[in-house]
């Protein structure tokens, strides 16, 4: 403790030095117990510390507490004097620290989210080149590309590696090697995945354009140009554009760097390329991107090489294994920042190893463990020693240290939550499902119970200690508003989806009995086994509240997800699908464009549902410009979707041939649905004007219906009369009397009429 204290109380740090001493007065050992408050030996020690916390702390932050003793201790139950202490400290601390936080507040400035961004991707950058050797050769043919390109042909660079390769290290480095070739010119770089801010195509070209605007002066961009993903790529193409146009007395050239284009959330078709990346480029631009040659179902090298047509050889560059110089100068320059030492033996077998997989990714693994290692004197280090031999078995290893450091099922149910959570897992999820799961409480709770009767929660400190352990190998995301952890490196995820096989329902039926709890705390029973079996009745866990609002969108989404994964589909279909408040919810919070494709999604998944098919068709309609409330999304759906009273018309005149349910009866979740749209517009009905459809007479999905909810996304000619459009829409098969249904997406050309605003595709 007296360690703890010299060290906390540094001479940079007294101004946040909070001193509080208690001494006892006529102090006198009556019982056995009252002696193991006092020091059996009397040394030193304790008054030359206490007069070293009065020397350092500030006079406004001490306090003396006098107490009189008694018997047996502190004991606030029996005693006035004791209890009027406690409160007395309670108070002064509280009152203390508050005075601290509010000066503390005052004192701070708040850097702006943007700048912020800015400062995160330039520090990342310096940590990656720290131990970057190499790649002098791969370096020279792009800068020889820059140099002598024809100006009329230029278009953007990619460099290409599998996962491990080392693409990030390369840009960073290529990244501070352009500046020092053009010292004049503007660098911009993204390490995409890596910020919650570079996690979607769309707040990163809308990041790029504030800061090109901030770079070339140009005017503040107004909500008009980033509204859309449609006019944020025109804004940054038209951005381009004009500052090649400027003076040479501006930044010139301008290199846009984006690293790990596949680390992107598969939105807007960003892997499509031709939706957002031009495929020429003005004079004095160079954009050069990275990316894995393949990344789930897109082929993006060949997809990237489709979109620019032109040669592979001159803008495609693949990143070479390292040499055995740059894996020499790698090892000794990691080892010299752990100020660690390898015994010849062992630095000559590390690096006969790396030579059988010379990749960055596999020799950082390697390092990892080497620098755990001791002296093996006198023993065969191959025989000491189980050296990984892929880059699939050395994350294995880690994850077996991992589990034997921090507990074998703490650790495996935690690397699951990361794989099985949707598109990364936030750190109130992950402590949360840690904490509803009994095994790993009955092993955190072994030598103590926990602090609080009838409740208990995992330890935080606990899972950040686990996340700080692996923190060079996640990466933080911004989904669904929530901040996530994600595995950075692909190879990471697969090998623990291989290893956590057999917890994936588990872990999913976690996440629904968490999303579930609407709100309050999950409670649940559970038996201590290692404490004597002690059994707390409906313990509390302590999680969070999930209720279900426009604001809570990781809910509206990630709650059908689990679902579909372990097959869940009765909460599915009651919760979800047919549940007029989530319904409300869900296309309030995520949007028209976005509800719709969640409705598509569940589709690929459940074809047969014929009652999800109507509920498709009829919001499909709906109009996109209304800002729902509860009341109209009710008469929407009565509108649009046909109850069981039309369902009989239309097969008594024959006219249900084309119809999602011929055949079939109507399921009870639909009807549940559609009776509460017409008591919701009764009650409403009552206190204020309700339309109450009786039949679903609304104008059903038509061609010129199913164009208006398709982004345009350029405008390619336009004049007084007409304007000239590429547009993206879903497409399906054309026989609705398949189960099985496709969908595709596609990009058609359409004449917009600019007086009647109909559209000929």
């Amino acid at each position: 403790t007296e360690r703890e204290i010299r060290l906390a109380t540094s001479a940079n740090n007294r101004g946040n030095i909070i001193g509080i001493i208690r001494e006892f007065d006529n102090q006198s050992i009556e019982t056995n117990l009252d002696a193991k408050f006092f020091d059996a030996n009397k040394t030193e020690s304790i008054p030359n510390l206490k007069q070293f916390c009065l020397d350092v702390t500030p006079t406004s932050c001490l306090k003396l507490f006098k107490v009189p003793w008694k018997s047996g201790g502190i004991n606030i139950s029996t005693c006035r004097d004791h209890e009027k202490y406690i409160d007395d400290f309670c108070l002064y601390l509280h009152q203390t620290i508050l005075e601290h936080v509010k000066k503390t507040c005052a004192n701070s400035t708040t850097i702006h989210p943007f700048y912020e961004e800015l400062t995160h991707h330039a520090v990342f950058c310096i940590e990656k080149t720290t131990i970057f050797f190499g790649r002098e050769e791969l370096m020279h043919n792009i800068k020889h590309y820059i140099e002598n390109v024809d100006s009329s042909r230029k278009t953007v660079l990619a460099v290409v590696a599998d996962s491990g390769g080392g693409k990030t290290s390369l840009m960073a480095k290529l990244a501070r090697k352009i500046h020092d070739w053009y010292p004049s010119g503007a660098v911009i770089i993204r390490f995409l995945g890596t910020s919650a801010e570079s996690t979607t195509i769309d707040s990163v070209l809308r990041s790029l354009c504030i800061q090109l605007t901030l770079i070339y002066n140009e005017s503040e961009l107004s909500d008009d140009e980033v509204q859309t993903f449609s006019s944020l790529v025109t804004t940054f193409h038209n951005l381009l554009k004009t500052i090649s146009k400027k003076k040479r007395s501006c930044p010139k050239p301008l290199f846009i760097l984006l690293d790990a284009i596949d680390q992107l959330e598969n939105t807007l078709n960003v892997f499509l390329f031709e939706s957002w990346l031009p495929r020429l480029l003005p004079k004095d631009i160079f954009i050069i991107i990275s990316f894995i040659p393949s990344q789930s179902q897109f082929n993006l090298q060949k997809t990237f090489l489709n979109h620019i047509k032109q040669n592979e050889d001159t803008v495609l560059f693949e990143l070479p294994k390292l040499k055995t110089n740059d894996c020499k100068s790698i090892i000794e320059t990691y080892l010299k920042h752990w100020n660690r030492q390898l015994t010849t033996t062992q630095y000559d077998y590390v690096l006969q190893r790396v030579q059988s997989n010379p990749t960055p990714l596999y020799l950082k693994l390697l390092l990892d463990l080497a620098r755990t290692w001791t002296h093996f004197q006198n023993l065969d280090i191959k025989q000491t020693v189980e050296f990984p031999l892929t880059i699939e078995d050395a994350v294995e290893q880690l994850f077996i240290r991992l589990e034997l450091k921090y507990g074998q099922i703490f650790v495996q149910y935690s690397l699951a939550c990361l794989c099985y959570s949707l598109s990364g897992v936030t750190e109130n999820e992950l402590e949360d499902c840690l904490s509803i799961n009994d095994q790993v409480m009955n092993e955190i709770f072994i030598h103590h119970d926990p602090p609080l009767a009838n409740a208990l929660h995992i330890p935080s400190l606990i899972c950040h200690s686990l996340l700080y352990s692996i923190k060079q190998y996640i990466t933080r995301k911004r989904i669904q508003d929530k901040n996530v952890i994600s595995w950075y490196h692909r190879k990471f995820f697969e090998a623990s989806t291989k290893r956590y096989q057999h917890l994936k329902d588990i872990c999913h039926q976690y996440f629904i009995d968490l999303y579930s709890s609407d709100n309050e705390s999950i409670k649940k029973t559970i038996v201590l086994e290692k404490r004597l079996n002690k059994q707390i009745i409906d313990a509390n866990r302590l999680t969070l509240p999930q209720p279900t609002t426009v604001l809570n969108k990781r809910k509206l989404i990630a709650l059908p997800y689990h679902c579909l994964e372990i097959r869940n589909d009765q909460l599915l279909r009651e919760k979800c699908i047919f549940n007029l408040e989530f319904l409300l919810c869900q296309i309030s919070g995520l949007g028209h464009y976005q509800f719709l494709d969640y409705i598509r999604n569940i589709l690929k998944h459940r074809p047969t549902w014929n009652d999800v098919k109507m509920i498709y068709k009829g919001f499909w309609s709906l109009d996109n410009t209304l800002q729902y409330e509860k009341f109209v999304l009710a008469e929407q759906i009565l509108g649009f979707v046909d109850d069981v009273l039309m369902q009989d018309f239309y097969q008594k005149e024959n006219l249900l041939t084309n119809s999602a349910i011929s055949g079939t009866q109507m399921s009870p979740q639909l009807k549940q649905l559609l009776t509460d749209c017409k008591q919701h517009c009764q009650n409403l009905g009552k206190k204020s004007f309700s339309l109450k459809p009786k039949y679903a007479g609304f104008p059903k999905q038509t061609g010129a219906l199913q164009w208006s909810f398709s982004p345009v996304t350029h405008l390619l000619y336009v004049d007084e009369f007409h304007a000239l459009v590429s547009i993206d829409g879903w497409e399906t098969n054309a026989d609705e009397n398949q189960d099985e249904r496709s969908y595709k997406y596609v990009t058609s050309v359409a004449v917009i009429d600019l007086q009647t605003s109909r559209v000929s595709c």
